[in-house]
């Protein structure tokens, strides 16, 4: 009797705790559904640490991910404070997701963290996401950080990620000398590694401007091949035309076909360029890429240029070289896409839509029209460009509005050219 009266206290004991545990279930999963499906989450520090206990290893991925929406949309006192506190709680992806929704709620007090992070980090996804914080968040006074930070850094990914920090935010400076001139000296020093060579280079490239194009100018000249190599890589990047003279002049006057190669494919990118030119300028150009480009390859990139090319103008050009025993094709293949591509430019009339699905892209892979969200997507890469053709038919002044949409981390700079 004394044993079965144990046991049935032992049951009695266990149900309860079993029916006290579910209780505490129900009622942490009921708070943590009305949080989470309210139309405009609202909470404060306690609410922030209730939802980061879901990102236990017990949590399945889509309910992590559902809490890391909800903290990047919640409102309230001491939110992104209390994040704050709670970084370095944490390891791995939750940390890096954790990053991530401080840039999304733009933070900007978590910036000298990500700083910290991208300099002492080994977790190479945690310093990407904590330099786009930094990209997005901070400003000009975090150059020289960045440059430090660049020096020590082998990784290419995070790499890149840093010379697209520095990009942006060097953008925000004004003066051309202040915004190029710790760049440049550091391009001058003698002790320079190849590799950040390479990536101050492509820096001062997406950048331009006056002095940037003075030292490019030299380092084209009197450079070795492979500076001259990691010179023309960063000329692809180069915002306008203004580079296209020196471009021209290496292409023209070396006898290295690998650098010729380079300054062909470079000056063909500046011709695709979507800017407003006359098509006298551009068939003048086109004519000094025949004249760089020696090898046959690089020769066709004409082709390539001449069927993105809508006009009359360039059919006409195209058949110069209708005869050429190797071209011949090309321009037969490049004449039927332009005539294509001349039927199909719409009209426009003043207040319609130019539709995302007759986008064209042009200027990084990946880049695409997505049938499900009827938009143009992944648009990462700052050397991208979409553009449509269109025919006015009267001439005026007319009002531009452009309509996108950047959820998450992307970021919202663009230039627009007519």
């Amino acid at each position: 009797w004394i044993v079965i009266a144990v046991s049935a206290l032992s049951i009695l004991l266990i149900g309860g705790y079993i029916i006290i545990k579910r209780g505490q279930t129900i009622k942490k999963e009921n708070k943590y559904a009305k949080i989470v499906n309210a139309e405009e989450p609202l909470g404060d520090g306690e609410t922030v640490r209730f939802l980061l206990g879901y990102y236990g290893p017990e949590n399945t991925k889509a309910r992590k991910d559902q809490v890391s929406q909800v903290l990047s949309e919640m409102q309230g006192d001491d939110v992104s404070e209390e994040m704050m506190r709670q970084l370095d709680n944490f390891k791995g992806t939750e940390r890096v997701a954790l990053v991530k929704i401080l840039t999304i709620r733009g933070h900007a007090e978590a910036v000298p963290k990500f700083l910290e992070y991208a300099e002492t980090s080994d977790d190479a996804e945690l310093r990407k996401h904590s330099l786009n914080g930094i990209r997005l968040m901070g400003g000009p006074e975090h150059t020289a950080d960045l440059l430090a930070i660049l020096e020590g850094t082998s990784d290419n990914a995070v790499r890149e990620s840093l010379e697209r920090a520095m990009v942006t935010m060097s953008r925000a400076i004004d003066d051309d000398q202040q915004r190029t001139g710790a760049l440049i000296r550091r391009l001058e020093a003698s002790d320079l590694d190849p590799k950040l060579r390479g990536s101050l280079l492509r820096v001062l490239g997406d950048l331009g401007g006056e002095k940037a194009l003075a030292f490019f100018t030299t380092a084209l000249k009197d450079k070795p091949k492979d500076y001259q190599f990691d010179a023309l890589s960063a000329l692809m990047h180069w915002p306008d035309y203004t580079a296209a003279p020196i471009i021209e002049e290496l292409g023209l006057s070396t006898d290295d076909a690998a650098v010729k190669a380079g300054a062909a494919r470079a000056y063909a990118r500046l011709i695709k360029m979507p800017a407003p030119v006359k098509p006298e300028e551009t068939q003048a150009m086109l004519d000094k890429l025949w004249s760089i480009a020696d090898a046959r390859r690089d020769q066709a990139l004409l082709f390539d240029i001449l069927a993105r090319i809508p006009q009359d103008w360039a059919v006409e050009y195209a058949d110069q070289y209708k005869d050429d025993k190797v071209f011949g094709p090309y321009v037969k293949r490049a004449q039927d896409t332009i005539g294509q591509a001349i039927s199909e430019v719409p009209p426009l009339v003043p207040g319609e839509i130019l539709d995302a699905s007759v986008a064209k892209t042009d200027g990084a892979a990946g880049v695409y029209y997505d049938e499900d969200t009827k938009a143009v997507v992944n648009w990462t890469d700052p050397a991208a460009w979409v553009y449509w053709d269109f025919i006015l038919e009267e001439a005026g002044t007319y009002a531009v509005a452009l309509s996108m949409a950047s959820k998450g981390e992307a970021g919202s700079e663009f230039n627009v050219i007519v």
